[in-house]
């Protein structure tokens, strides 16, 4: 079924280009509307009734925001576009939204499209207020959004015990027992929240380091987590996170 998109950009260039690469690029989605503003593109999602809308995130008269706060319901995915500011997308891959960086490349737009297509049915704007509130934070993220096969789950960084690699998935362990299987990669993650407390221990295993309980030194070097879990710690990584432990 071919998707239905609405781009959403102030400088109508950027319109342009995107659309131009979405039809020669994309199959199975068909560019029905543009807006170079708010008010416009509210009307445009209205008439058209988009399955996704790549929207700008910084325009004049606010940010893409406003768009979704105008909406009684948001019955469409999101693809955010921003041209530099890293903290907007840092925010935006904690939602576990996805994004487009000015001058979008042919690979990353496909890769996109390619998720939107797979996730279309998950139309939570529980997500989009999780967003919006840390777009008014500080540069830090006391939780995560962690998008499952049919579903998205709100956890906190305090709550998470490590993380697991499982080929092009990433497992995430809590402290109430609980486990979630997301729809995303453990590099991902690992670029994500290493600067919040997490390490990089093997090339499974991503751990939070304040639930590390003990090390253990006989045969090789593993980590006992707070759950009990015993965990190994390649070689390679040994001297690095040990020192990092001393650092804390």
């Amino acid at each position: 079924m071919e998707l239905k998109a609405i781009i959403v950009d102030d400088e109508e260039r950027g319109v342009i280009v995107l659309q131009q690469l979405l039809e020669q690029y994309c199959t199975g989605i068909k560019v029905v509307g543009t807006a170079t503003s708010i008010t416009d593109a509210e009307v445009r999602v209205g008439e058209l009734r988009p399955d996704v809308v790549f929207l700008d995130i910084e325009m004049p008269g606010g940010n893409g925001f406003k768009l979704l706060e105008r909406l009684e319901q948001v019955t469409f995915d999101v693809v955010f576009v921003t041209a530099y500011n890293q903290y907007a997308i840092k925010a935006i891959r904690f939602a576990a939204l996805d994004y487009l960086l000015k001058p979008v490349k042919i690979d990353e737009r496909q890769e996109a499209v390619e998720r939107v297509r797979k996730n279309r049915t998950r139309k939570d704007i529980e997500k989009y207020g999780f967003l919006k509130e840390a777009f008014g934070k500080a540069n830090t993220f006391s939780k995560i959004m962690l998008p499952s096969l049919d579903q998205y789950h709100l956890v906190k960084l305090e709550d998470i015990l490590y993380c697991k690699a499982s080929d092009n998935y990433t497992n995430f362990y809590t402290r109430s027992g609980k486990h979630y299987l997301v729809t995303r990669q453990l590099k991902e993650y690992e670029e994500l929240l290493s600067a919040h407390g997490f390490f990089r221990i093997h090339k499974t295993y991503l751990v939070n380091i304040n639930h590390v309980e003990r090390i253990n030194k006989t045969d090789g070097l593993t980590v006992v987590m707070s759950n009990q879990e015993e965990l190994p710690v390649a070689f390679r990584k040994k001297d690095e996170f040990l020192e990092r432990l001393r650092i804390l």
